[in-house]
Formats: structure tokens, sequence, C-alpha cells
């Protein structure tokens, strides 16, 4: 599953950039981004409904059809526009990338299930990654076909829609794995209505993807990621200042501007990665922005795990029959829980939720900065009939 997820993601995109020149491009792969967060939403509620209704293993069989669907019709319409071309793969670069990150989100996991960051085991895969790295780097240099394409670092527009991707990215992971927490944790809600707290940020998410594409054409990509990393930097402010006596449509609010900034950033940036490049070098640049969010988007949440988990150790409740933090969150144990029990974790989960959101204002104004280096003009005016940069 995580190899046909992690080829599709890439390769979806990169056949978008096949078949569209850029003002088409831009409106369609807008409107995708914005059918991607209407899918966020949905895809929860629906998860609900079948691990319930039907059991787990329907939550994997109900993607058959529509798996082998999208395989017939791509089969039945797609034809190839260039002409393929025998290259050899990089296995040794591939295998080395992959022990580098395994060892580095190991690394992180660990951290955010409590292991401190001078632990023995934390140490050991951190040094694993940098010599997994070391080795990349080395056996990358002398590939006639490396698997990083990191020369596409060296050309600006590329480098800096790549970074300012990223830290939007890493927004979008932080709000999305640990607002429910907050939801149901702190202020005592329902599985139901913490996965409602995300359907505000998607209606000004799809707008704003929706509308990027045109943006895109008249304004440039500078001027659509400077203020959309500060919509996001706004949304986590808020969301730092949420407490044990805030309500759900506060919480709501927040991610009313996280989605403002994220349709802004996700979709425009991704564009832009692929504007900067030759059309033939289009698969490598979209593979290396999408591996480069992923990455940091699961080091983002394993560092606010990180602080969560010291929190709530520091802060951990005196008394008798104290319950975990899981058991405070669990749908079905929390049912059994006394009032008492489950106000007892408010204030650390709180506290260490807000701690962590303060993270996603760290990634917005680094964002920010990176999007300030972003190469001024229309977004046109940096890509010539064959797809490569020319500012």
């Amino acid at each position: 599953q995580g190899i046909g997820a992690g080829g599709m993601g890439a390769l979806s995109f990169t056949m978008i950039g096949d078949l569209f020149p850029l003002k088409q491009r831009a409106r369609v792969q807008a409107a995708i981004s914005g059918i991607w967060g209407v899918a966020t939403l949905i895809g929860p509620l629906a998860g609900g409904f079948i691990t319930e209704n039907w059991g787990w293993p329907w939550v994997f069989y109900v993607n058959l059809p529509f798996g082998l669907i999208s395989a017939l019709l791509v089969q039945i319409s797609w034809k190839e526009l260039n002409p393929l071309r025998s290259q050899k793969l990089d296995i040794p670069g591939a295998l080395l990338l992959i022990g580098a990150s395994s060892a580095l989100l190991i690394a992180f996991t660990l951290v955010g299930r409590g292991y401190g960051w001078t632990s023995s085991w934390v140490l050991l895969f951190f040094g694993g990654t940098g010599l997994f790295l070391i080795l990349l780097a080395w056996v990358e240099r002398k590939s006639a076909a490396p698997f990083v394409a990191y020369d596409l670092y060296r050309v600006r527009l590329f480098a800096a829609c790549g970074l300012t991707g990223c830290f939007a990215v890493a927004c979008l992971f932080g709000a999305t794995s640990y607002m429910p927490l907050f939801i149901q944790g702190v202020l005592g809600g329902s599985p139901s209505e913490a996965g409602l707290v995300f359907l505000p940020m998607m209606g000004p998410w799809v707008l704003c993807s929706g509308a990027s594409g045109f943006l895109l054409i008249r304004f440039g990509y500078r001027k659509l990621a400077i203020p959309g990393m500060i919509f996001l930097g706004a949304g986590f402010t808020f969301m730092v200042r949420l407490s044990p006596e805030s309500t759900w449509l506060e919480a709501a609010g927040s991610l009313v501007l996280v989605g403002f900034g994220l349709g802004l950033t996700v979709a425009p940036m991704l564009i832009a990665a692929q504007n900067a490049v030759p059309k033939v070098r289009m698969g490598a640049a979209t593979s290396l922005s999408q591996f480069s969010r992923s990455m940091t988007g699961a080091i983002t949440v394993a560092i606010m795990g990180a602080i969560i988990a010291g929190t709530l150790s520091a802060q951990r409740p005196d008394g008798p029959n104290i319950p975990s933090p899981n058991e405070v969150v669990d749908p079905i144990k929390r049912d059994s829980l006394s009032d008492a029990q489950r106000d007892a974790w408010k204030g650390p989960l709180s506290d260490g939720l807000t701690r962590a959101f303060f993270i996603g204002i760290v990634a917005a104004a680094l964002g920010f900065l990176s999007a300030l280096a972003i190469p001024g003009g229309k977004a046109e005016d940096f890509v010539s009939d064959e797809g490569t940069e020319t500012g």
C-alpha cells in the first residue's frame, strides 16, 4: 500500500503536467487539490462508518473497485506523449534513501513515545541516519542517473517554492494530527465533533485552491505564497491561545485561517516546482517535492508528539485511579470514566497541545522567509515553451 500510494501520489500530478500547458495545468491541479481537501474531510467520516458497520477490513476492500476503474480508464485513454527512454535504475541510491528516511522517522517516533533526545536508541537511529546520508551523497555523486535529483535545488524557483510547500504541509499535518485530540481530550467532544472540526477549514481551502489557477497566472507564485504563510501563522497563533475554557467554534475558527493558507500554498507551490524544470524532468521534480513534503510532515508530527509526551510526563496528575491519556481520548474507554477522571488530564493535555501548536507558528514563519526568496513576477514569466526556467 505504501509503495502504491507513494508512486501514485507523484505520478498523477506528473501526468497532469504532461497533458496540460501552464495556464490549464494551474486550473486542473488547483481543482484536484480542492477535491483532495474534500476527500480529506469525507474519508475519515466514511472510514468511521465503514469500521463500525462493516468491519475494518472493508476500509481496504472498498478501495478496490475505484482502483480497478481508474487503472482501466488510464489503460484505455492514456497515450504517451514523449518517447520512453531506457534508463538504469539507481538501486543503491534508492536503498540508501529508504534507510536514511526510515532511521530518521524511527528516531523521531521514539522521541514522541517518551524516549529522551539523548537516549541510546534515539542517538543510534540519528547516527544511522547520518551514516546513510553520507553514503547516499557519495553514491549519488558517482551515479550517472542519481535516484535523488539533488541538482534541482540549484534552481532558485524550485528550491524556494519546494521549501515553502514543505512548511505548508508541516502546518497541515500538525493541525490534522492534533486538533482532534484537543477536541476530544480537552473539550470533551465526541469523535464526530473531532472530525467535523475540519469542515470549516475545507471551505476556504477548496475556495482558494479553485481560484489559485487564475491567481497564479495573474499574480505569480510569490504573491500567493506570502499571504498564504501569513494565514497559516495566524491560524496557529489562535490555536496556541486555546484552553479548556475554549469552545468548539473557537477551535474551528482557527482552522478557517489555516484553510486559507493551505489553499494559497499547497497546490501553487507544486505547480511552481513543475514549471521550474524542463518537461522531461517533471517527474523527478514532482516526486522529489512530494517526498520532501511527506518527510517534513512526518517529522513535524513526531516533534509535536514529543512535546506533548514530555508535557504529560512532567504534569502527570496525582491521585488514585488516574487514567492514562490514551484512555481519556479513546471513545470506548472514555465512556467508562468518571467526570473527575476525564477532567484530571484536561490541563496537562491543553498545555501539551498548545505548546505543540507553537511548532506550527515556527513552520509558518520559516515558510514566510522561504516565500520571500521566491522570484517575483507572473508564473508564465519563468517558463519557456519547453518548460525551462528563464528567471
